[in-house]
């Protein structure tokens, strides 16, 4: 069975509309400098409060050498993206 995640949430208003939508998961892009949805551990730790207890949150993570990032709250699922310069993707 297909599960959605709904991504990219910044404020109060995007976690009252996900609790409208009932996706599987909430995602969270979190520390990732110069992305306008980037939050930091402490809003997110905010955010989460308001969210369903039926969704997930799940932390995104870019070029994370350990997903163990300061501060942030606990995810059952945290998602890694691994983002260099264009060179380096080749």
């Amino acid at each position: 069975m297909a599960k959605l995640k709904i991504c990219g949430l910044t404020c109060k208003e995007d976690i009252e509309a996900v609790n409208g939508a009932k996706p599987d998961f909430a995602g969270f892009i979190i520390e990732v400098p110069g992305r306008r949805r980037s939050l930091t551990a402490e809003r997110v730790k905010v955010l989460v409060k308001g969210l369903d207890k039926e969704i997930l949150p799940v932390g995104v993570f870019v070029n994370a050498s350990d997903l163990r990032v300061p501060g942030t709250p606990h995810f059952l699922i945290k998602r890694w993206h691994p983002m260099g310069s264009p060179a380096s993707r080749g």
